[in-house]
C-alpha cells in the first residue's frame, strides 16, 4: 500500500533532489524530525516505490561525453520509437532478454547499438529509447511490453513526442514564462 505524502515526506525528497549525499542526521536536522524518523520515512519512501534510487550528477566534458553537434531533423514513417526504464534490480535481467529477443546488447553510458532494423540508444541510469524502422505506429511497444514483461516499464513515444534530455534537471527561467 502506498502511503499518502505529507508536509514532511515532501521535505525529505526536497532536500535529498538537493543532495542525495545526505547524511540522516543531517537529512533529520534539515526536516526538524528525529534521526529515527528520518530512517523510518526513507525506508517508507523507497519502498513505497516513491524514491526509486540515488545518484550522482556527472561533468559530461570530464567523463569525455562534450559533443558539438549540428542535427537536421526528419520524420520516417513507419516508424516504432519506444522509452525502456529497467525496473530496479532487472537491469542485467532485461539486458539478457533484449540480447536475446533482438540479438543486441544493450549501450553503455552515452552510446547506441543497433542490429537490423532496431537501435537502442542509452538516455539514463538504466533507461533506453528503443527505435525500430519499418514497424507500425506502437507495434514495438506492444511487443516490447509482451517480452519485458517485470524487467522494466515501457512506454510507447512513437506519437510523434520529441524527448528532450537536458542538465541540470530543474527548468530554466525562461520554461516558467
Amino acid at each position: 500500500m502506498v502511503h499518502p505524502l505529507d508536509d514532511i515526506d515532501r521535505r525529505i525528497i526536497s532536500e535529498l533532489e538537493a543532495d542525495a549525499r545526505l547524511s540522516g542526521r543531517a537529512l533529520a536536522d534539515r526536516v526538524s524530525i528525529s534521526r529515527a524518523n528520518a530512517y523510518a520515512r526513507l525506508d517508507r519512501l523507497i519502498a513505497d516505490g516513491v524514491i526509486t534510487g540515488f545518484t550522482a550528477v556527472v561533468d559530461p566534458a570530464r567523463v569525455g561525453l562534450m559533443t558539438s553537434a549540428y542535427v537536421t531533423l526528419s520524420v520516417r514513417h513507419p516508424m516504432s520509437i519506444v522509452t525502456i526504464i529497467a525496473r530496479k534490480g532487472q537491469s542485467a535481467a532485461l539486458g539478457e532478454a533484449l540480447k536475446a529477443a533482438y540479438k543486441c546488447p544493450l549501450p553503455g553510458v552515452g552510446q547506441s547499438t543497433g542490429k537490423g532494423a532496431i537501435a537502442f540508444h542509452w538516455c539514463g541510469a538504466d533507461q533506453y529509447y528503443a527505435i525500430a524502422e519499418g514497424r507500425a505506429e506502437g507495434e514495438l511497444y506492444r511487443d516490447l511490453k509482451v517480452r519485458l514483461q517485470g524487467l522494466a516499464s515501457c512506454s510507447d513515444q512513437s506519437h510523434g513526442l520529441a524527448c528532450v534530455s537536458r542538465s541540470p534537471t530543474y527548468p530554466p527561467s525562461w520554461l516558467n514564462r
